[in-house]
């Protein structure tokens, strides 16, 4: 077997030295060289691929944070940090950035060829582990972190409901409840599961996908949920790093992962927040929700979690007559609302809320809402500056993060609404046509008169000269009244017939005023 290999370098001469390695082994394979930051995760993961080999030497990233995005995209892919010479303390922070280790450029073919081809084989064993599960995403998965700028503005509400809604665009989606203190995931979705979140960090480096899949609960619509703690204080015992490693391990199985990450601020929010490629702050139309979202965003800068502008405001039961508009709520906080607001629908949630059944949240409008929030969620460029991309790597497979079968769904959309559409805009055409030919029937109807009136004044043949002044195309139609005379005036009445559904005649009146000799027309 032939194992791929995709090396990240720079320069022509590093990467001849590269190439000469897989040059001598028929069981390694060069399938790509990257000497660009441009097309790195694009390039790991359109194709199969077993070990990607990162040049230390590179200058335009540093080659740690690409070892941090590679894996924290695509763990099951090993990665291994190229040196050009030896250099203490190389391994530890080629390790602690998440490789397998260290491949040093002078050491013997034979031993680069080993640390290339034990890696290679550790991912190919990856794989086959999560074989007996039910899938590998071997593309790039998405994580989104709901957090609320304070208690009680219906982040729980919103994740599930984002779940939910996400789910016929996605193929497999989980909710993870990451409010280990109060969090109520299971209470709104009427679910009890046996086992939680707690069960799983507790495994440590024995944390697989098979244990992921003996923890998360699947309900009766094919939710996958991974619950919160049922006992608060078992949460206290999670760290930050235990939740960055199981979301890590979950990337490699689910397609989108949605955190509720509730309001308050702690270790597990600030490693949610690094790790998630989407971040919404749900908010309300209050002073106290606006300066916890302040707080919130102060917090991620300050901590250099995320830039504000990578957290994404969603208003959550929008009111038009609230003192607080979107207008200034954009005002207000220095990032970028979503797009979407979801309005007031509290009798509804009450009853979904008590009932235990978000199903019975039923109100047309509001589904439209979700549907807007998950459309807005489009692709957004890559966090930080180490994978400096044109264009993100889930942008290539499709416009949004549910891409691949959103845009059939959008196709089918439109043509449906073609469809109901085209009546109208026929009717509107046939309108918009028949309007010209009235007007064009009635100016041959007024030259036709004048024409006739001009003549029986003379007292030549009035109905050959009305008939002369008419077009072709309104002739076969075309009549003359017998004139009337008055007081020094002779007036006659034309009419054409006008092609239309309702067979319509349109009159226009001729008069001369004859003065001695002399034909006058008013």
């Amino acid at each position: 077997m032939r194992y791929a290999v995709i090396a990240v370098t720079e320069g022509q001469a590093h990467s001849n030295a590269l190439q000469a390695i897989f040059d001598e082994t028929e069981e390694l394979e060069l399938v790509d060289l990257v000497e660009g930051s441009a097309d790195i995760l694009h390039a790991v993961s359109r194709r199969e691929c077993h070990a990607v080999l990162v040049d230390s030497a590179i200058s335009w990233a540093s080659p740690y944070e690409i070892v941090r995005e590679i894996q924290g995209r695509l763990p099951h892919i090993a990665v291994l940090v190229v040196e050009q010479a030896s250099s203490p303390g190389a391994l530890e922070a080629a390790v602690d950035a998440g490789a397998r280790g260290v491949i040093n450029i002078t050491e013997s073919f034979d031993e680069v060829r080993r640390k290339v081809l034990s890696a290679a084989q550790w991912s190919l064993k990856v794989r086959g582990l999560r074989s007996d599960v039910e899938l590998v995403n071997e593309g790039v998965s998405t994580i989104v972190a709901v957090v609320g700028s304070k208690g009680g503005v219906g982040t729980t509400s919103i994740a599930l409901h984002l779940a939910r809604h996400s789910q016929s665009q996605v193929r497999r989606v989980c909710l993870v409840d990451l409010d280990l203190s109060k969090g109520d995931v299971s209470l709104y979705a009427n679910i009890e599961p046996r086992r939680d979140i707690s069960d799983l960090v507790q495994l440590g480096e024995g944390l697989s996908i098979q244990a992921i899949e003996d923890v998360v609960f699947i309900d009766k619509d094919g939710g996958h949920f991974l619950a919160a703690p049922k006992h608060p204080e078992r949460g206290e015992e999670i760290v930050g790093e235990s939740i960055r490693s199981l979301l890590i391990t979950l990337r490699q199985t689910y397609e989108l992962i949605i955190l509720d990450c509730g309001s308050a601020p702690s270790d597990i929010l600030g490693s949610a927040l690094e790790v998630a490629d989407e971040v919404l702050v749900v908010v309300t139309q209050d002073l106290a929700s606006m300066k916890g979202a302040m707080r919130l965003v102060d917090m991620c800068e300050r901590l250099s979690i995320r830039n504000s502008g990578e957290l994404r405001i969603l208003i959550n039961r929008a009111n038009r007559r609230a003192d607080i508009q979107s207008s200034t709520i954009q005002r207000m906080l220095p990032s970028p609302m979503v797009g979407a607001e979801i309005g007031e629908h509290f009798r509804e949630f009450e009853l979904a809320t008590n009932s235990r059944n978000p199903g019975l949240v039923t109100s047309k409008e509001f589904h439209r809402e979700m549907s807007k929030v998950v459309g807005a969620l489009a692709p957004r460029p890559e966090k930080g500056e180490t994978i400096d991309t044109d264009e993100d790597p889930r942008e290539r497979s499709g416009k949004r993060l549910f891409g691949r079968r959103s845009e059939k769904s959008e196709v089918g959309a439109i043509t449906v609404e073609f469809m109901l559409l085209f009546p109208f805009i026929m009717l509107i055409f046939a309108l918009c046509l028949q309007t010209i030919v009235y007007a064009a029937a009635r100016v041959q109807a007024s030259q036709g008169a004048n024409a006739a009136a001009s003549s029986a004044a003379r007292g030549d043949d009035y109905r050959r000269a009305g008939l002369s002044e008419v077009n072709d195309r309104f002739k076969s139609g075309f009549t003359v009244s017998q004139p009337s005379r008055g007081d020094g005036y002779v007036s006659v009445k034309a009419s054409v017939r006008v092609p239309s559904v309702i067979p319509q005649k349109f009159m226009g009146d001729g008069r001369v005023v004859v003065k001695g000799t002399a034909v006058e027309e008013g």
